[in-house]
């Protein structure tokens, strides 16, 4: 049984099977390889056979918190060359993560680089934060063990801010660094080659734990461990969800279309083709 203090640490070794107390979150700190471990709560506990993934030979955390909003890996890589679905083509999507403190500027973070600069990055897209708790969904959904942060070619693994909780136009505060969420991510064909599955990209898009892009509104340093803290709800509470279901999946939904595009933090393009659809003239033709 782990108890005692509100927060302790747990160096795993091999397999194992814990008895925590009601209420209590387990994180990671770091990893590299991935092993199912079952949680099992106290009697009376809503979360009663939680599976947890958990890292072998590294660091847990444990904590007695009702939700951690946090950076657990920043991951950033430049663009390389590569091979798949029979071509060859340059993408930085394959992600490491980096120790220490990391600068954010205006167009993404210090060492991380886009290849495709009409499709990725820029101002609008200059950050891409993914939620951990995704991890064990594709793990299970897929029959696989081998994550590892930064598997879906994000710069941000983070904790607690899910698509149906946030919304266009919220803005966060990680260490000196002010964002602002500007849209959806939405998949291509690298993502496919990244996970060596063909029909991925359609599969993560229509399962709407896509993680979402950010603008830097105030540069300055990260790290990970530091808090996510939402220092704006944009009025409009267009979820991150509820956009890329309208832009896709729901696309005659005139309601959430006439709320976006009064959203001043949704990219430029998106607001022109929902403009477009509803009949409006576009001003704007920016990515």
């Amino acid at each position: 049984m782990i108890g005692g203090s509100s927060i302790c640490t747990l160096n795993v070794v091999q397999s194992n099977r814990l008895n925590l107390p009601n209420n209590w979150k387990v994180s990671l700190l770091r990893h590299r390889w991935w092993q199912q471990l079952r949680i099992d709560f106290k009697p009376g506990c809503v979360e009663t056979g939680t599976n947890a993934l958990v890292t072998l030979g590294w660091y847990l955390r444990f904590e007695q918190d009702s939700k951690v909003m946090k950076v657990l890996s920043i991951n950033v890589s430049l663009p390389r060359e590569v091979t798949g679905q029979g071509k060859t083509f340059s993408t930085g999507i394959f992600k490491i993560p980096v120790e220490g403190r990391i600068k954010v500027h205006s167009l993404g973070l210090e060492g991380d680089g886009q290849a495709d600069l009409e499709n990725h990055g820029g101002i609008h897209k200059a950050v891409y934060s993914y939620p951990f708790e995704h991890y064990e969904y594709w793990a299970g959904e897929l029959g696989r063990n081998d994550f590892s942060f930064g598997q879906f070619g994000e710069n941000l693994t983070i904790s607690g801010w899910l698509e149906d909780g946030v919304h266009i136009g919220d803005m966060f505060r990680i260490g000196e660094v002010l964002l602002e969420i500007s849209q959806p991510r939405v998949p291509c064909y690298k993502l496919a080659v990244k996970m060596n599955l063909p029909e991925f990209p359609k599969h993560f898009a229509a399962s709407g734990r896509i993680g979402f892009y950010l603008r830097v509104l105030a540069p300055g340093e990260i790290g990970a461990g530091d808090a996510m803290e939402r220092v704006k709800i944009d009025s409009r509470g267009v979820t991150v969800r509820e956009m890329m279901d309208v832009m896709y999946f729901k696309r005659h939904n005139e309601e959430i279309m006439r709320k976006a595009i009064t959203i001043p933090a949704l990219t430029p393009s998106w607001r022109d083709e929902l403009k477009q659809r509803l009949g409006m003239e576009a001003v704007t033709n920016q990515s």
